[in-house]
C-alpha cells in the first residue's frame, strides 16, 4: 500500500495567555462556545480572517468584519 504524502504550510500555535483571556472576552460580548471563540482569539493574533460553516456562531459575530460565512467565502 502506498502512502500519500502531503506537504502544508500548516503550522502549530501555541495559545498563550492572552489568546485565553481574549477568548473569553469574545465569549462574553458574543454568546459564541469557547471553542469558536478561541480560534477567533488565535485569528486576531495572526491577523487573518476566520470562515467558518457555523451559521449560528457567524450570526452571532455579525458585529465583525473579520469573520466570513464559508459559503460567502
Amino acid at each position: 500500500m502506498r502512502r500519500l504524502i502531503l506537504k502544508s504550510k500548516i503550522r502549530r500555535k501555541r495559545l498563550r495567555d492572552k489568546d485565553l483571556i481574549r477568548a473569553f472576552q469574545i465569549v462574553s460580548a458574543h454568546g459564541t462556545t469557547f471553542y469558536d471563540s478561541l480560534y477567533l482569539a488565535l485569528a486576531e493574533r495572526l491577523g487573518a480572517g476566520f470562515v467558518t460553516a457555523d451559521y449560528k456562531a457567524s450570526a452571532r459575530l455579525a458585529t465583525r468584519t473579520d469573520v466570513l460565512e464559508l459559503r460567502n467565502y
